[in-house]
């Protein structure tokens, strides 16, 4: 099998892998659902096991919202937050409330220096309400392959995961089952070894940070 670099390969990967050459005007959307898979994980389904998403270093992303009374549109690639801080003067770190919590706590919407935040819909809101800056880090989505998007980080680093996860949905398509298990199997692990992977990467080797006095 040819390397797979780029949108193209991985579509002559994905028919080559089927030896349906029938199939190959809809690699595209297998990718698609791949890479949606992927973004959010799923329970079972069927044959196919459950997985958690997947989220490394390279979705990692910061940005800077600035609301509007209390409310700024979370990017369009936003997954799941991170950390969210106040940048105006002194950096300090927002600390996440239910929305029905911040309700109770703010009712008359109460303005000043943002100390919590809250994700409704598709908006980030501040506790208490505020319009100044704040800054978001958070897990982006795969950037999908397209036409005219050919390569993205996922298909660089892992393009074996990206393979296997597009013919998850292609078997389904076709409604083979012993292949959506196998081809679900080996997804599962190469997506559970890559998050594994970037938790070592973060965290093996951090070292143990003592608080209080020391013992006498």
């Amino acid at each position: 099998m040819a390397a797979i670099t780029d949108f193209a390969s991985l579509q002559q990967a994905v028919t080559d892998n089927l030896a349906r050459s029938d199939l190959a005007s809809f690699a595209p959307d297998f990718i698609a659902m791949a890479e949606n898979w992927l973004n959010y994980g799923a329970d079972a389904i069927g044959p196919i096991p459950a997985v958690d998403p997947l989220r490394v270093k390279e979705m990692e992303a910061t940005t800077t919202l600035t609301p509007t009374a209390g409310v700024a549109p979370l990017p369009s690639d936003y997954l799941q937050y991170i950390r969210v801080t106040d940048v105006t003067t002194q950096r300090a770190t927002l600390k996440y409330l239910t929305p029905d919590q911040g309700q109770v706590w703010y009712p008359d919407g109460t303005g000043g220096q943002a100390e919590f935040f809250s994700i409704i819909g598709t908006n980030l809101k501040t506790w208490p309400i505020t319009s100044d800056p704040v800054e978001l880090v958070y897990y982006q989505a795969i950037p999908a392959l397209s036409g005219s998007n050919t390569t993205n980080w996922l298909i660089t680093k892992a393009p074996n995961l990206y393979l296997r996860a597009a013919l998850v949905w292609a078997a389904e398509f076709i409604k083979n089952k012993d292949e959506m298990a196998t081809q679900g199997a080996l997804a599962a692990s190469l997506l559970g070894g890559l998050n594994r992977s970037n938790m070592m990467g973060k965290y093996a080797r951090a070292g143990i940070t003592f608080r209080g006095g020391a013992p006498s």
